[in-house]
């Protein structure tokens, strides 16, 4: 049987409680791991409250048979023997740590996360139907927690999209530019309508902060326009090179 003191439990409840407050804990549902936090947090509660008589199926909203309050310590009893039952408690405490989530409370107040989940966000509708139920929050203006800012956020994939858009611009906007031999373009920004453009006079940048469509290595996004010509299009940086300029 592992124990926890009183403190640790108590530490974890004020952590719990205030990411609920903040808005950093989804909706409570039917998961097991959602029901089991709501038990720790029942326990937790009727000790500090000298309540600890009333943690029985009848009188707790969310009792678990797991856990249990003996000689003044906390203690997960189950009878499994696998790793995800033995360190259950273990879990809740990392993911509910009160210095971590006081922390995380003041960064999702920056504008560093609302630039960040915005980005993504965008990204991730363009590109497909990944991270729904992180979008759908996103644009609830619902906060995510640490673990779903960083499953969202921090892949592999979406931390190239936030180093491309936010990377220092090769080509600054006014500059002429011309295709690369490789070149692809879009009709729009969302990277609908592929099409061929020829630009023998060279591109006008216009914007050089288009949303990313791709976690490629030059992803970032340029609107440009043939230089002769007055209809915009969209392309990548790596698909750009600095005009040469000719010999007289």
């Amino acid at each position: 049987m592992k124990k926890y003191s009183k403190q640790q439990i108590f530490d974890f409840c004020d952590a719990y409680t205030l990411a609920k407050q903040e808005g950093l804990v989804d909706n409570v549902g039917q998961k097991f791991f959602d029901k089991f936090l709501e038990s720790l947090l029942a326990i937790g509660t009727l000790v500090r409250n000298d309540e600890v008589d009333k943690w029985t199926r009848q009188k707790s909203t969310s009792f678990h048979t797991w856990l249990s309050y003996k000689d003044d310590e906390f203690v997960l009893n189950s009878r499994r023997d696998d790793e995800w039952s033995t360190t259950l408690v273990d879990q809740c405490l990392e993911y509910y740590s009160k210095c971590e989530i006081e922390s995380w409370v003041e960064f999702v107040k920056s504008e560093e996360y609302a630039e960040n989940v915005t980005i993504v966000s965008q990204y991730y509708k363009r590109t497909g139907a990944y991270f729904r139920n992180y979008i759908d929050r996103v644009e609830r203006d619902e906060k995510l927690d640490a673990h779903s800012y960083n499953r969202f956020v921090n892949n592999k994939y979406a931390s190239k999209v936030l180093i491309a858009y936010k990377g220092e611009p090769r080509f600054p906007v006014g500059s002429l530019v011309d295709f690369r031999a490789d070149s692809q373009a879009t009709k729009t920004a969302d990277g609908i309508g592929s099409i061929y453009r020829k630009a023998p006079q060279g591109l006008l940048v216009l914007s050089n902060t288009e949303p990313v469509l791709s976690a490629c290595k030059g992803a970032k996004r340029y609107k440009v326009v043939c230089i002769g010509d007055n209809v915009p299009f969209w392309t990548e940086e790596r698909y750009l090179k600095n005009r040469k300029k000719k010999r007289k």
